[in-house]
């Protein structure tokens, strides 16, 4: 069988797919005086193939359309993240400055509780004693942590 070349036939604006189905084959079979059922039969394939593939290439570009606004909103999302951990303290961090400021403060009150020239006392010694605060945030224990 010859290759037909359906070109020249254009789907008119708003025209539905069944419309234009019929519309193509109407046309072409009476261009071609008395086309038998073979070839409309022939015509009909090749007509839904080419409407297969523009409804998958119509397909792929809404898929591309979607992904790309999905891309940028979890773009936008990340940084702002980004922004929000930049100006943020892990957990871990903030724990260790928190056991940091709770040694300096005991170790201020037992040297203001010492003698002038430094010689501890038993109300220094005692302030020292006393444990650091537990932990608020995590039960993490870094490698050389004292535990008190």
């Amino acid at each position: 069988m010859t290759d037909f070349d359906f070109s020249h036939i254009r789907p008119k604006g708003g025209e539905s797919l069944s419309d234009y189905f019929t519309r193509v084959v109407d046309e072409w079979a009476c261009s071609e005086r008395g086309g038998g059922l073979a070839r409309i039969r022939y015509a009909l394939h090749l007509m839904q193939g080419m409407a297969e593939e523009n409804g998958s290439i119509e397909a792929n570009r809404l898929a591309a359309e979607r992904r790309t606004k999905d891309l940028g909103s979890a773009r936008s999302r990340i940084a702002e993240l980004e922004t929000q951990l930049r100006h943020s303290v892990s957990k871990v961090e903030a724990e260790e400055g928190r056991r940091k400021a709770a040694f300096g403060m005991r170790e201020r009150a037992a040297s203001e509780m010492e003698s002038p020239r430094g010689v501890p006392c038993e109300a220094s010694e005692a302030i020292r004693a006393l444990p650091l605060p537990r932990s608020l945030w995590t039960e993490t224990r870094r490698p050389g942590d004292v535990l008190n």
